[in-house]
């Protein structure tokens, strides 16, 4: 994920920036707001752009707990993003750009 620089993060992956914007970092509650999610800490998380925006479009979303395990599941595997990052060696790791702290 980046937030930053698009850019940079997307030259460093060879992705053009609309390819790049599936990877932003975004606040993804765990309960949703619509259905009386709060905006706190204890319910925001980290999340890339695409699995925000596709998680709760399931006919049945997965509950916060399953959903983390179905996450980490795939983490394993080496398949959790559809779209692949070819120089990333380890799905665990966070990519950083080379101006960040």
């Amino acid at each position: 994920m980046w937030d930053g620089d698009p850019l940079t993060f997307s030259e460093h992956f060879s992705l053009s920036p609309k390819e790049a914007l599936r990877y932003r970092c975004t606040a993804e509650h765990l309960y949703e707001r619509g259905r009386g999610g709060a905006d706190s800490e204890l319910n925001i998380v980290a999340a890339c752009h695409y699995c925000n925006r596709t998680r709760h479009r399931a006919k049945q979303p997965k509950d916060p707990t399953s959903y983390g395990k179905y996450v980490q599941s795939r983490m394993k595997a080496g398949r959790w993003h559809p779209a692949r990052l070819h120089c990333q060696s380890d799905p665990q790791v966070s990519w950083r750009s080379p101006s960040d702290p």
